[in-house]
C-alpha cells in the first residue's frame, strides 16, 4: 500500500527556494485573475460591450428576424460573443503588465532575498518563515514580521537603475544582458544589503514592538478544500503568542557591564534599564479587497478590521487606469490580539 501523503509545517530551509518562488508568480496570478473577473461585471465595461455589439450586430443586419421562428432570436448572439473577445483581452492587457511588475518587485524585496537572515530569531524572536509542506513539496507559506513590522521593504526593482531605452541604448541593456546592466543591479544589490543591515542595526537599537506584521501568507489552492490553510495560520499564530522571552533593552548591554556585582549572567538592577519580558500582543495583516478568499481564512480565526490603521487605496464607480485593478482595490488592515487569540482557541477546544 503507498504512504499516504503527509504534510509538516516547518521552518524555511533552503531548498525550499526554487517551489517557493513558483507559489510567489501564483499568488499574483490569482489575484490578476479576480481583478479581471471584477473588470468584466463591471457596470462600464458591460456598457461599452453592449453599445459596441449593438453597432457591429446594426452594422451586419444580425438583428432577430421573426420569419425563422425561434432560431431567428439567437442570431446577434454571435456578434455579442465576436465583440466580447477583444474587451476581454483589453482588460487583460490592462492588468497583467502591473501584476508582472508586482512579481518583479516582490521577488527582490530585500526579506526574500535574503530570506534566512530577515526573518532570524537573532533579530526578533517572534519573526519567522514557516512553509506548509504536503508530500515533501512545499504548498503554503506564512511571513510573521516583528522586527520591522512598520517599515516599507526596498527591493532590486526600485533601487536598480537601468538605463533608459531612449537614451541610445539597444533592449539587450534594458533585459540586463550587457556590462553596463549588469554593473548597475550588482550596485543596487549592494545598496539593498547596506539597507538592510542597517535596518537590522536599528532594530537592535531599540526595544521591540509589541505587535506583529504578516507580511506574506499563500496556500496553493488546490489544497484550500483540505483545510490546511487554517493549520498554517493557527501554527503562526500560536507560534507568535505562545512565545514570552526576556529580552534586554538597549540601555541594558552597558547597565549590564557596570551591575556585574549585582548579579550573574548580565543581571542588572530594575532601575539601570534591566531585561523586560518582551512579547507580542497583536498581529495585523493587510488584505486587498482583490483576496476575499484570504480575508475568509483570516476573519474565521479571529481577525476582525483594525481601528488603529485606515484602509488604503480607492474602489469607485468609473474605471481606474492608473492602478492594478480597472475597478480600483481597497487595502484593509485587519489584526487579532492575544485576548481574542486565547478565545479563539477556547472555542476550538
Amino acid at each position: 500500500m503507498p504512504d499516504q501523503p503527509t504534510s509538516e509545517i516547518r521552518p524555511f530551509e533552503d531548498h525550499d527556494l526554487k517551489e517557493l518562488r513558483l507559489l510567489f508568480g501564483m499568488s499574483a496570478m490569482e489575484t490578476l485573475g479576480v481583478a479581471n473577473n471584477k473588470a468584466y461585471g463591471h457596470p462600464m465595461v458591460l456598457a461599452i460591450w453592449i453599445a459596441l455589439s449593438s453597432i457591429f450586430v446594426q452594422y451586419l443586419g444580425w438583428w432577430p428576424r421573426l420569419e425563422f421562428g425561434f432560431i431567428g432570436y439567437l442570431a446577434p448572439f454571435p456578434g455579442f460573443a465576436v465583440i466580447a473577445v477583444p474587451i476581454l483581452f483589453a482588460v487583460d492587457w490592462h492588468h497583467r503588465p502591473f501584476f508582472e511588475k508586482e512579481i518583479r518587485r516582490f521577488l527582490s524585496r530585500e526579506d526574500i532575498l535574503y530570506l534566512t537572515q530577515y526573518y532570524s530569531s537573532l533579530h526578533a524572536p517572534h519573526s519567522r518563515f514557516l512553509v506548509l509542506v504536503w508530500s515533501k513539496r512545499p504548498i503554503g507559506y506564512i511571513a510573521v514580521d516583528a522586527a520591522a513590522p512598520d517599515d516599507d521593504l526596498s527591493n532590486l526593482e526600485d533601487e536598480e537603475r537601468l538605463p533608459s531605452p531612449d537614451d541610445s541604448v539597444n533592449k539587450k541593456a534594458v533585459n540586463g544582458d550587457t556590462p553596463e546592466a549588469i554593473k548597475e543591479r550588482e550596485k543596487a544589490i549592494d545598496v539593498l544589503r547596506a539597507k538592510m543591515t542597517e535596518r537590522m542595526k536599528k532594530v537592535k537599537s531599540k526595544p521591540p514592538p509589541d505587535y506583529a506584521v504578516i507580511r506574506h501568507y499563500h496556500v496553493d489552492r488546490v489544497y484550500v478544500s483540505t483545510g490546511v490553510q487554517f493549520d498554517l495560520l493557527r501554527k503562526a499564530l500560536k507560534d507568535v503568542f505562545s512565545l514570552a522571552p526576556s529580552l534586554p533593552t538597549p540601555t541594558s548591554t552597558s547597565s549590564s557591564k557596570k551591575g556585574k556585582a549585582k548579579g550573574r549572567k548580565g543581571e542588572t538592577d530594575a532601575g539601570d534599564g534591566g531585561a523586560s519580558a518582551v512579547t507580542v500582543n497583536k498581529v495585523f495583516i493587510r488584505i486587498s479587497s482583490l483576496e476575499s478568499g484570504r480575508e475568509q481564512v483570516f476573519r474565521e480565526l479571529g481577525f476582525v478590521p483594525s481601528k488603529t490603521r485606515a484602509p488604503e487605496g480607492t474602489a469607485g464607480t468609473f474605471l481606474s487606469f492608473e492602478t492594478r485593478s480597472l475597478t480600483g482595490e481597497v487595502w484593509t488592515w485587519f489584526e487579532i490580539d492575544r485576548a481574542r487569540w486565547e478565545q479563539e482557541k477556547e472555542v476550538e477546544k
